[in-house]
């Protein structure tokens, strides 16, 4: 039997096949380079991911290209993050029809990466106990009902009652919150938001006959009857790369705070002023008496920043810093 092979077919099926593949490949094989973006009010990293990757799972690409964001679920309007262009080996891109590509990259030549000294400012139990100003409430999940053997606190290593809002699994952690204090404007006396500190880490462990038990797994406060629990989230010392900035702000010292650690008594502060007035983690800023001539007081350093409001440590001081002073470059 002869086979007959139709030339003109087998180019249009060849045609065809190349239409259809191109665009995968070309998408493939393309490459580009970090973009900037400015995060908007709403912006998530799984939605900045979305739209711009057309996959809302290459947020942690982001995330790992903008090391100076603590927690993926905090980002501000105002803040610059560079999109990493390129994909990583075995991601998935999409193809902007809502299917999806796995690409594997081409090989690069390494290139000498300058290496920046990563800044520690202080612990992260400091970090944690020192805590922010929040316009919104904390997400309870609980609260501590009382201590086991009659004690009215307890130290890291005890047990203690709790109950939580949701059944908690063995092992499930939680922080636990100090009551929340309302701060407001020094100057103005308006409301502006509520400091929200942490005392504490709790682990469920198994119950005793029909009460809930947590062991205290870090408590550098003391942990109370009827404090909050609120989700347990990663946190890591602040730090930050390069060198300390100084940027031109003008703001007031809301609350001052002293707290005793391993290293003696440390004083931190917080301040009406934030990302959008140009602080950074790491920036020092100069404080000045607001009693009688603006005297130098000392020197701060941020260690936390949110949109309007930010935390910092007291480097260097040769008198007491009271509410009311001004921070200023």
């Amino acid at each position: 039997m002869t086979v007959r092979y139709s030339v003109s077919g087998m180019l249009k099926s060849l045609l065809l096949l190349g239409l259809v593949f191109m665009p995968a490949l070309l998408y493939a094989d393309s490459s580009s380079s970090d973009k900037a973006y400015t995060v908007k009010k709403g912006d998530t990293l799984w939605g900045i991911s979305s739209e711009k990757f057309k996959n809302p799972y290459q947020w942690k690409r982001i995330w790992r290209a903008n090391p100076f964001i603590r927690n993926p679920h905090w980002i501000y309007p105002g803040q610059k993050l560079v999109l990493p262009g390129g994909l990583g080996d075995g991601d998935l891109a999409g193809r902007g029809d809502g299917s999806i590509l796995r690409v594997t990259p081409k090989p690069l030549t390494p290139q000498p990466v300058p290496i920046q000294k990563a800044n520690r400012l202080m612990s992260r139990q400091d970090f944690l106990s020192i805590g922010h100003i929040s316009t919104t409430p904390i997400i309870a999940s609980g609260k501590v009902l009382g201590m086991s053997k009659d004690r009215t606190i307890v130290a890291n290593g005890d047990h203690l009652y709790v109950t939580t809002i949701q059944p908690a699994e063995i092992g499930k952690r939680f922080y636990v919150y100090a009551a929340p204090e309302e701060v407001k404007h020094p100057l103005t006396n308006e409301r502006v938001g509520d400091l929200i500190r942490i005392k504490g880490v709790i682990e469920i462990v198994p119950r005793d006959n029909e009460s809930d038990r947590a062991l205290v797994v870090e408590a550098w406060e003391e942990i109370r009857k009827d404090d909050v629990l609120g989700p347990y989230y990663h946190a890591e010392a602040p730090f930050f790369f390069g060198v300390a900035g100084k940027p031109a702000v003008n703001g007031v010292v809301l609350r001052t705070f002293r707290q005793k650690d391993i290293g003696g008594t440390f004083e931190a502060i917080h301040l009406d002023k934030g990302i959008r007035d140009g602080l950074r983690m790491g920036d020092t800023v100069d404080v000045f008496s607001s009693r009688g001539p603006k005297a130098f007081i000392g020197t701060i350093q941020i260690i936390s920043v949110t949109e309007g409001t930010a935390a910092a440590v007291v480097k260097k001081s040769n008198s007491e810093i009271l509410v009311g002073d001004t921070v200023k470059n």
